[in-house]
């Protein structure tokens, strides 16, 4: 809510693509690249960007590397703004300002043998002799396999044992009598 210059003693409810923070008299706009509801106390800049300050100046830039997307609601208004990019996926940002037609930073998914922890601006090739897991978060032994503690390879159960995950689990003992 903010003052309404014209109506003394009468607060006005912020208009969307506006922002009210109590520090200013009458509603602020918007800075370029950002959006808000009505009623906000501030902006957020659109998926993929995240709100820095140049100089001074609230400005919308690529998020950076390791993080992205974001949030938004059901009108497509953003109301998070990057996040770190979650175990599987990594993020390589081009650190630009906003302008229209301008892609912001995506968290994608690792490829190949390759995994993320999370946060991450690469993925990481899994070890010699291990497979990255189903989701890219880290790398193991495939079902049916296990790591020997001797080499930290993965080895084949022995005949009539088994181990049904994709885990790092050292040693013969986590093979399972079928």
């Amino acid at each position: 809510y903010y003052n309404n210059d014209d109506d003394k003693g009468h607060c006005d409810r912020c208009q969307a693509d506006h922002f009210c923070d109590g520090h200013h008299i009458n509603q602020q706009s918007c800075y370029t690249g950002s959006q808000s509801v009505a009623g906000s106390s501030r902006c957020f800049c659109a998926i993929g960007f995240e709100t820095v300050d140049i100089d001074g100046t609230p400005t919308c830039r690529q998020c950076a590397s390791g993080k992205g997307d974001g949030t938004e609601n059901s009108d497509g208004v953003p109301t998070a703004e990057c996040t770190a990019c979650p175990a599987g996926k990594f993020s390589v940002s081009g650190n630009q300002t906003y302008s229209t037609g301008l892609q912001g930073t995506e968290c994608v998914m690792c490829s190949g043998n390759n995994y993320s922890t999370g946060g991450q601006s690469s993925c990481t090739p899994c070890p010699p002799g291990k497979e990255v897991t189903e989701d890219h978060s880290g790398c193991g032994c495939n079902e049916g396999r296990y790591v020997n503690a001797t080499d930290n390879r993965c080895l084949d159960c022995p005949a009539g044992k088994f181990k049904e995950t994709r885990e790092e689990k050292t040693g013969i003992e986590h093979c399972l009598a079928c």
